[in-house]
C-alpha cells in the first residue's frame, strides 16, 4: 500500500485486532479505535508484534520500537497515527 490515510489504516487495523484478540471474556464487544488495548488485555505481547507487522505491511512504513512510548501502544488510533507519520520504509 503506497498511498493510504490514517483513517483507512485504522479501519483495517480494527478488523485485524477484532479477528486476533485474546481477551475471550469481552470478545463479544468490538474493539473501537479508542479502546485501551493494554488496559483491557485485548492483545498479548506476541499479538502486539503481529499487529505492528500488519501495520508496517499495510502502510509500507516502519516504526522503530525505541521511538515508541507505551502510550503509543494503548489504542489502535494512536498506533495508526504513529505509522501514518512515519517515513516510508524505502526512505530509511
Amino acid at each position: 500500500m503506497t498511498s493510504f490515510s490514517a483513517d483507512s489504516l485504522t479501519a483495517d487495523a480494527l478488523r485485524w485486532v477484532n479477528e486476533h484478540r485474546v481477551d475471550r471474556e469481552t470478545a463479544d464487544v468490538p474493539v473501537r479505535a479508542d479502546t485501551d488495548l493494554l488496559e483491557f488485555g485485548v492483545l498479548d505481547s506476541l499479538g502486539f508484534i503481529h499487529l505492528m507487522t500488519f501495520l508496517s505491511e499495510s502502510s509500507g512504513r516502519t516504526v522503530d520500537l525505541v521511538d515508541l512510548d507505551v502510550d503509543d501502544l494503548a489504542t489502535v488510533a494512536r498506533l495508526c497515527r504513529v505509522y501514518a507519520a512515519a517515513e516510508p520504509a524505502d526512505a530509511r
